[in-house]
This record gives C-alpha cells, structure tokens and sequence, in this order.
C-alpha cells in the first residue's frame, strides 16, 4: 500500500514539476531491464591486463616476472561474471598462462602456500586465509568477509565492485 502511494507521489511530481525522485523499491527492476538492453562494458582491469599482455608479446615473450600475488588476483579475475560474459581476449589468456608456469617452476606449491597464508580484516580484526579474502586488482587491498559488505557498496559497469580504498580497481576473488 505505502509502495503504490510512494509510486504515485514520485510520478505527479514529475508530471507537475519535471522533477525525478529515485525510486529504491525500483532500482533492481530497472538494473534488471538496463542489463538485458545494454551490452556490459569491461571495466579498469580488462584493460590493465590486456596491455601487460600486449607489452608481453611485443617484446618477444620474456619470462614474466610478477609475484604471486599479482598473478593469483589476475586469475582470480578471469572467474568474475563480467570475464564469463564479456570474454577475454586469448593474449591474456596466454601471458597468464606464462605467469602462472613460472611460479610452478620456482615454487610447485605457489598457489596452495599462497591461499594459506593468513591476514586480518584490518576493520574488525577478524584472522582469515587469503582463500577467504577479496582481492583489489590494482593496489592489492584486502577485503574479508565479515566486513565486506559494509565496505564494498558500488559497482562498476561491468558488475564487479569498485575498490573504496584506491576506486581505481576491481574486487576479485
């Protein structure tokens, strides 16, 4: 009942004075409709990644060099909605693969070390592994679970959140 009478004072008011009222109780309908009608756009990651790959290839494939922290988020990066539904390009793809044997070469167990490696939510200081914790794809910030809501409030274009503490980067993981 309250929902119609709100539905109805936000229209006259913008039939009477031109004026647009935001209607929460809508907004996940009309996200709905704008997803279905508009084409996802890749956000600040896709591109990072896709000119570290090209820079790769351009200068002959040398063995990358990253830590295994950059190379994780990457992957973790590709199992992201936006990745599922947008694509990648192969050159990424390739470059990460290359990423990901170079640290089987030098450390078999670099993945599984690196899950298990144990952090703090810097909020509440609640003690998780990194297999836990969400990942910044641009200034490594951390993000636990059990404040990650609280922190992480807007999104970018393509869906994943926006980092609060760099807004530069994506949460990933």
């Amino acid at each position: 009942m309250l929902s119609r009478f709100l539905r109805a004072l936000t229209g006259a008011l913008h039939r009477s004075f031109g004026l647009y009222v935001a209607q929460p109780w809508a907004e996940s309908r009309i996200a709905q409709k704008t997803a279905a009608i508009l084409p996802p756009r890749p956000g600040p990651a896709r591109a990072i990644y896709e000119a570290a790959a090209r820079q790769w290839h351009s200068a002959g494939r040398p063995t990358p060099i990253t830590t295994p922290l950059d190379t994780a988020v990457a992957l973790w990066w590709l199992g992201t909605p936006s990745v599922e539904r947008l694509g990648v390009d192969p050159l990424v793809l390739e470059h990460l693969r290359a990423q990901s044997a170079y640290h089987e070469r030098s450390n078999p167990q670099w993945m599984n070390r690196l899950l298990r490696v144990t952090t703090w939510c810097r909020y509440c200081g609640e003690r998780w592994h990194l297999e836990n914790v969400s990942q910044c794809t641009n200034c490594e910030g951390e993000f636990a679970p059990c404040c990650a809501s609280e922190q992480l409030t807007t999104r970018w274009a393509n869906g994943n959140h926006v980092c609060p503490r760099c807004t530069k980067g994506e949460i990933v993981g």
